[in-house]
């Protein structure tokens, strides 16, 4: 009897499936059957086999579902398996459905889930619950020195539901609802992800991991995407991977978060070695060094808070360097620190990589800062352009080169290299020389028609001073210039000439020359070497100036009698001259034969010189 049920079986599905015969019902169940399905062309597409079935009108109710699928051609490879404890199987249709359970096995993956829906027509599965696909393939080579390399490890996803299809060269497989991807040292979540596995194999395997198979095509996840890995904590709206390319795409607010630092993007692009950020619509991509970052993507200051460092452009690339990081950014760069503020077209820093003090997570510190093209710096006390800027965090140095401008309260200048730490501030002119602005102060001339206080509100010039190299430097209330190689300071009608030329600064706090703007006076002013100083009338030279403009007073000071000062009613040489302008005194001192004391006189009434020499000492 179970004999004539199973041929009477067989007959009806031929007759469904093939010549549309009319209905035959069977009372009893068929056990252990097989029943074949071919394609249009004549080619094998799939094998339905059970242990028991019973046919109810055109339903089966099929216990131990056993379907092969194959490629439907003259290969005939088999494309997978489908195992369920039981199902119904409409014979009009080609649909079986379930509330057990289901395994699928193909080439490099193994499937389980509850609660199913398998149309052989197009060789589409839907799970509703509980699905988990194992993968043989590892997809983290990529992110992680750590990584498997796809060697034993292979990917794991879970999910609310899932939807296969089945291709001859492929299956797509479609995760929807709470999908968690496991793969070696990586891990993502996602509401939605997608897998094109691609199948060339000429045979199937059903052990996992191994498997013969071109591989894991493309990976791609979207809504709320969160992605971990020992280095990378990534988020973004949308997610897509090519293992074999070994490149990944992060897209929509997307944001990086690896050892205290932050970056944020339009789109990240992942590689093992190099990670590209980029934003689009006028907005800018950026970086932030231990702090965080505000949700936005628009303005600069905005974004600043309480982050060590914090960088913009329109594009950023990174790669890291055995324990270093090297960051480049590129177009509409902003950089921001505790100190500065820089504006550029590139810009490169590089950070360290080390253990913090926890000895569990990873610390980074900004080692250098290099940035390029219409460079501007702002900090507190000055701005700086050039065309290259140099910045050393850990030693607060600045090294500006090429078309230099540095301007401040206290001095303006142009050079061809500038170098600012700390308080200190040095200016180089390798070939025409620098040319160096300083603030309005008391006169440091022989005379002038005017009291000194008056003589500045009505000029309203500083001191301009030009030489090879300008040193700037700031001492509690003092500040110190100096000045060395050729030369040549010019304040109202007095012009100095010497070697070097340091002055001393002081604020006066009691100016009230204009609100909100800060006046200087000149404490000391020391010029040595070949020194000469012209105003009007007045000359003096020595090998070292002394002046102090507070008190009126000039010192000279010439080796062998060579000091000298001049005025319309004669000359005064001597080893040292003191020259009091309050008083028009002059005392003169010398050494010696070779270096006495003396001074000559311009007569009015004669052409010819007449000298008087008078020994003072």
């Amino acid at each position: 009897m179970k004999g004539l049920n199973l041929l009477l079986l067989f007959a009806s599905l031929l007759g469904l499936f093939q010549f549309g015969w009319a209905k035959i019902e069977i009372s009893e169940s068929a056990t252990q059957f097989r029943f074949p399905h071919f394609s249009p062309n004549g080619f094998i597409e799939w094998v339905l086999e059970g242990e028991s079935g019973r046919l109810v009108d055109e339903q089966l109710n099929i216990e131990g579902l056993l379907v092969r699928m194959y490629s439907s051609d003259r290969d005939n490879r088999q494309l997978g398996t489908v195992m369920g404890d039981d199902c119904q199987f409409d014979t009009k249709s080609s649909i079986a459905r379930s509330k057990a359970r289901i395994q699928i096995e193909g080439s490099g993956f193994n499937l389980l889930g509850r609660d199913w829906r398998y149309n052989l027509k197009s060789k589409t599965i839907d799970i509703a619950h509980e699905s988990t696909v194992r993968f043989s393939e590892s997809v983290d080579r990529m992110f992680s020195e750590l990584a498997s390399g796809g060697e034993g490890l292979g990917t794991q996803i879970k999910s609310d539901s899932l939807c296969l299809v089945i291709e001859p060269d492929s299956y797509r497989f479609r995760f929807t609802g709470g999908v968690q991807l496991t793969s070696g040292s990586i891990f993502l979540q996602s509401d939605l992800l997608e897998i094109d596995l691609l199948n060339a194999s000429q045979k199937v395997v059903f052990s996992i991991p191994t498997g013969e198979l071109s591989g894991i095509d493309r990976v791609e996840a979207s809504g709320s995407v969160q992605f971990n890995s020992p280095e990378y904590e990534l988020r973004s709206s949308r997610v897509y991977l090519n293992p074999k390319q070994e490149l990944a795409f992060f897209d929509g607010a997307a944001v990086i978060q690896m050892s205290q630092a932050q970056l944020r993007g339009d789109r990240i692009e992942f590689g093992r070695r190099q990670i590209f950020l980029q934003s689009f619509e006028n907005r800018l991509a950026s970086f932030s060094l231990n702090g965080s970052v505000a949700d936005s993507f628009d303005g600069m200051d905005s974004l600043f808070s309480d982050r060590e460092f914090f960088i913009q452009s329109e594009r950023i690339y990174f790669e890291r360097k055995s324990d270093r990081y090297t960051y480049h950014f590129e177009n509409r760069v902003f950089f921001q620190g505790q100190a500065y503020r820089i504006y550029s077209d590139q810009l490169e820093a590089e950070t360290n990589s080390m253990p913090n003090v926890d000895g569990e997570s990873i610390f980074q510190e900004l080692l250098f800062a290099h940035a390029e093209g219409s460079v501007r710096l702002k900090a507190d006390a000055f701005n700086i352009h050039s065309q290259s800027l140099n910045y050393l965090p850990k030693e607060n140095s600045l090294k500006a080169s090429e078309s230099v401008y540095y301007v401040s309260e206290f001095a303006e200048l142009i050079a061809d290299e500038l170098l600012v730490k700390n308080d200190s501030v040095r200016a180089l002119s390798h070939q025409d020389g620098l040319s160096v602005s300083l603030p309005i102060a008391l006169d440091f001339g022989f005379n002038h028609n005017n009291a000194p206080n008056e003589s500045i509100e009505s000029d309203g010039e500083g001191m301009s001073i030009q030489s090879e190299v300008f040193y700037l430097d700031k001492d509690g209330p003092l500040i110190h210039s100096r000045f060395e190689h050729s030369v040549r300071a010019q304040q109202y009608s007095a012009e100095l000439i010497a070697e070097e030329l340091d002055l001393v600064w002081r604020e006066d706090l009691q100016s009230t020359v204009e609100p909100n703007m800060k006046r200087f006076v000149i404490q000391t002013i020391l010029a040595t070497g070949s020194v000469d100083m012209t105003q009007g009338d007045f000359f003096a030279s020595a090998d070292r100036l002394s002046i102090f403009p507070e008190e009126e007073r000039i010192s000279l000071h010439g080796e062998g009698g060579k000091a000298q000062f001049k005025d319309s009613q004669g000359t005064v040489y001597g080893e040292r001259i003191d020259y009091n302008r309050r008083l028009k005194q002059s005392v003169v001192s010398g050494k010696g034969e070779t270096s006495r004391a003396r001074i000559q006189f311009e007569l009015p009434d004669r052409r010819q010189e007449d000298s008087l020499e008078e020994l003072v000492n």
